[in-house]
């Protein structure tokens, strides 16, 4: 079997780009039933997270059409070996984190392969006793949630000595070429979250202090280097203090941590959390210091990430701004990607996005406030379902 590893070192562009976020977009019109004839990016709700929820309607039909024209496009049906896959959790106690396993896992269950996995609880040493340890089982391929690559080195090369394809999903990581990486791009997300955030800010007068809460993996840093870029544009935002998130104690770290900031700055105007899970933390101490209070009256909490928790402090006040993008879809994404090369020998791709066209969507970054927050058990979906997508795909172009 050939290695499923290009030679050449990737290059991944953190530079950020100007995007400008749609967020409600005229839906093409199309007769009752039919598919529509371009990608549809109104946003949506459902009763679902988006990497478990099926499109409907002339959504569905579009997104099935896609999934079967990218089969199509891939060549002859071809029959899809069964193997076993594997998968690292970054920190098992996180709702994103189970999130992107979940869907990581229930792609892994549809296209016929078994499953195994290690929670490493944040800690870099278990990270990669985890890989090895799933290396042991004999797994033919390995799945990560925002791991650094540098924290499996010894995994990464065993894996490629074993002709283990590995992928690192659901947030951005160093460059390697020893390692396939799915994520959103974070520096577009950051620039729209931050966009949000200082025209928040600027609606008030006078100097306003910030503090951030950084996250030390490339998706957290690059969050927070956009956030203090955007911030230094500004004569009138600063930051006052940055601090890195403990990842082996998220939500209690940081809550002792922001606490102890509002104690020596209590005219604070808002804390940026990189990690979605440190906002928690963050909430718990402007709420402790500030007891029912508001903004401007009380700090501001922003972070990335629409889920339930993040959605139940936003509808109590505790979160004032978040930027949501379905996350979990990498799951599906890498999932195909490996699937294509133990069928096809295709080579994955080395785009962020999985070089899926731009006829579909699965990370449309969105920002959610108070205003628009979903109902209590829903989620804002992608303009493409994912689950639709590859599941329409994969009944066309592999057999078992």
């Amino acid at each position: 079997m050939n290695k499923p590893l290009v030679r050449r070192r990737p290059k991944v562009v953190l530079a950020v780009s100007v995007l400008t976020l749609a967020v409600a977009v005229t839906a093409t019109v199309s007769p009752a039933g039919a598919s529509p004839a371009a990608l549809d990016r109104t946003p949506w709700y459902a009763k679902g997270e988006p990497a478990q929820t099926d499109s409907t309607g002339a959504r569905g039909a579009y997104d099935r059409a896609q999934g079967i024209a990218a089969a199509k496009k891939a060549g002859p049906k071809v029959k899809l070996p069964k193997l076993k896959a594997g998968f690292i959790q970054i920190i098992g106690a996180v709702y994103s984190a189970q999130r992107i396993e979940r869907a990581t896992k229930t792609a892994v269950q549809k296209i016929g392969w078994s499953w195994a996995r290690c929670d490493a609880q944040g800690d870099p040493a278990k990270m990669e006793s985890c890989g090895q340890s799933l290396l042991n089982q004999g797994v033919n391929v390995l799945f990560a949630d925002g791991i650094e690559p540098s924290f499996i080195n010894g995994t990464l090369i065993r894996a490629r000595d074993k002709q283990v394809p590995v992928f690192i999903i659901g947030g951005m990581v160093t460059p390697s070429k020893l390692i396939y990486n799915y994520a959103p791009d974070e520096g577009v997300a950051a620039k729209i979250l931050s966009a949000a955030v200082i025209k928040q800010l600027q609606a008030l007068p006078g100097t306003k202090e910030v503090a951030v809460w950084n996250y030390p993996a490339i998706w957290g840093s690059l969050r927070t280097k956009v956030f203090n870029a955007e911030v230094q544009k500004t004569s009138d935002i600063k930051v006052k203090y940055t601090t890195d998130v403990d990842g082996m104690n998220v939500v209690d770290g940081t809550r002792t941590g922001v606490a102890s900031q509002l104690t020596q700055t209590p005219d604070l105007k808002g804390i940026w959390n990189s990690f979605d899970s440190a906002a928690f933390g963050a909430a718990q101490a402007v709420k402790a210091a500030f007891p029912g209070k508001a903004f401007p009256d009380a700090p501001c909490v922003w972070t990335f990430s629409g889920d339930p928790p993040q959605f139940d402090a936003m509808r109590k006040g505790e979160v004032c701004i978040l930027l949501d993008q379905a996350y979990d879809n990498t799951g599906w994404i890498s999932v195909d990607q490996a699937a294509e090369w133990f069928a096809r020998k295709k080579v994955p791709s080395r785009r962020l996005d999985g070089g899926y066209g731009r006829s579909v969507s699965f990370h449309e970054q969105t920002i959610v406030t108070k205003a628009n927050v979903p109902k209590p058990g829903e989620w804002l979906q992608s303009p493409t379902s994912a689950k639709t997508f590859f599941t329409a795909k994969w009944a066309e172009e592999f057999t078992q």
